[in-house]
């Protein structure tokens, strides 16, 4: 097996017992963290919660870390990471909608809410308000919340609630 051949030693944890695995269980508990806070700044639905985490993952492989020189991307790319296009998870986006879309009397652009970044990281992903999609796009335009702009107490209804069956009733309270 590719473990043998790299000399590396199997263990197996014993079942219910995740005490064994110490420093795997405080990183999964550190990302699920953030995504809690991610989902509740947003308002978002719980379902969302693998868009929340693909997210995290995606910031934080960018990210700086203790006992590192460079970020984990780095360190395994050899070159800087890009953070210019980092957003807020959950912000309010326009995005242009390609030209081929665009009819004459018809909005240019579609709402959505931002929800991540595409594998690449070139693009944003963006789940929209009408039909419940996600899609990718370049071209976009956030509105990143702050916490003096809306109180993002989860329940406000300050903004809309983020959600994957979104009825785009924009002042929905809880």
């Amino acid at each position: 097996m590719w473990y043998e051949d790299e000399a590396i030693t199997s263990e197996i944890t014993a079942p219910y017992k995740s005490q064994q695995n110490g420093k795997a269980e405080r990183v999964n508990r550190a990302l699920m963290e953030r995504v809690r806070a991610a989902l509740l700044d947003a308002g978002a639905e719980k379902k969302l919660s693998a868009k929340a985490l693909a997210s995290v993952v995606h910031v934080l492989n960018r990210s700086p870390k203790t006992g590192l020189e460079v970020t984990p991307l780095e360190a395994l790319m050899g070159q800087s990471p890009n953070v210019a296009g980092f957003c807020v998870w959950g912000s309010r986006a326009w995005v242009l909608k390609p030209k081929k879309q665009q009819r004459k009397v018809e909005p240019r652009t579609d709402v959505g809410r931002f929800v991540g970044y595409t594998v690449g990281g070139q693009a944003y992903r963006i789940l929209e308000d009408e039909k419940n999609q996600v899609f990718e796009r370049r071209d976009v335009l956030m509105k990143e919340n702050s916490a003096k702009d809306a109180a993002s107490a989860v329940g406000s209804s300050g903004s809309p609630w983020l959600t994957a069956e979104y009825d785009g009733n924009k002042d929905r309270a809880t």
